[in-house]
């Protein structure tokens, strides 16, 4: 919708494991030129930002569902858009802010996260059949992998390891340094929700944002990025209500109602 909406180019992330300064194929330019990569690495993840002859061109970030950046069109150019997955760090943002980009975040009902991301994490098989990242160690999220969701394993990532991506998305919320958009109200209102989002980006007509709501379909996008269709769920609003189980509700409530309050939802 940001590409959209600002004739923004979507470009890959690069590897998360690069080291400042290495490149990977998705780092590189078109015709082959070359976009310089500096990393700003976190414990949790990382900031990318990318340099094509010497000016910023965009740079992008995340919180736990979804995080993007744009850099403001230089000579009539359209910049681009990236979707990264990061904490927030106050020394990384205050670069990427000197070079003008933005940065957005998508803030989604815990419960939903939690549910989505678990079905998520069912799809991630590599091409031995298993779960498991082509190069590296397992991460914790991947012990829910072909289990129920009410196994032992998946509670135990849920009272533990689901805190990260809470704690992610509330420091992106209160930072004061990110555009925030809600996933509920993008899906009550979509029109109304991204005039709320581009106003705190750059203002655009109520047109420009039409166009783009009109242009950004399911089979456009599967069209154009064809490797996200296991990425794709049902993402109804208000599943988790019936899909998770007491024993669910129960951790959430105990362990991360604090949390959750924090990110403006209710504690169920």
């Amino acid at each position: 919708l940001l590409a959209g909406t600002y004739n923004l180019k979507i470009k890959g992330g690069g590897r998360k494991s690069a080291h400042p300064g290495r490149r990977s194929p998705r780092d590189r330019g078109e015709a082959g030129e070359e976009i310089s990569v500096q990393l700003f690495t976190t414990d949790g993840g990382n900031f990318v930002s990318l340099d094509a002859d010497g000016s910023a061109v965009a740079v992008a970030v995340q919180a736990p569902v979804a995080v993007a950046a744009r850099r403001r069109p230089k000579r009539g150019a359209g910049g681009i858009i990236m979707h990264r997955h990061s904490r927030f760090q106050r020394k990384a943002v205050a670069e990427l802010e000197a070079r003008g980009v933005h940065l957005v975040t998508i803030v989604r009902d815990p419960y939903d996260s939690f549910l989505s991301y678990y079905r998520w994490v069912q799809t991630r098989k590599n091409e031995k059949g298993t779960v498991g990242e082509e190069h590296g160690e397992e991460r914790p999220r991947e012990s829910m992998f072909g289990k129920p969701i009410d196994h032992p394993d998946v509670l135990e990532f849920l009272n533990d390891g689901f805190g990260t991506n809470l704690k992610r998305a509330n420091q992106w919320l209160h930072s004061g340094h990110a555009a925030i958009i809600r996933y509920e109200d993008l899906h009550a209102d979509p029109h109304a929700a991204m005039i709320a989002l581009t106003s705190q980006i750059e203002v655009v007509s109520p047109d420009r944002v039409t166009e783009a709501l009109a242009g950004c379909t399911l089979s456009n996008m599967l069209t154009a990025r064809p490797g996200m269709a296991h990425t794709l769920g049902t993402g109804q609003v208000g599943s988790s209500r019936a899909d998770l189980m007491p024993i669910h509700f129960e951790i959430m409530r105990e362990r991360w109602g604090d949390q959750i309050e924090s990110l403006g939802y209710r504690v169920r």
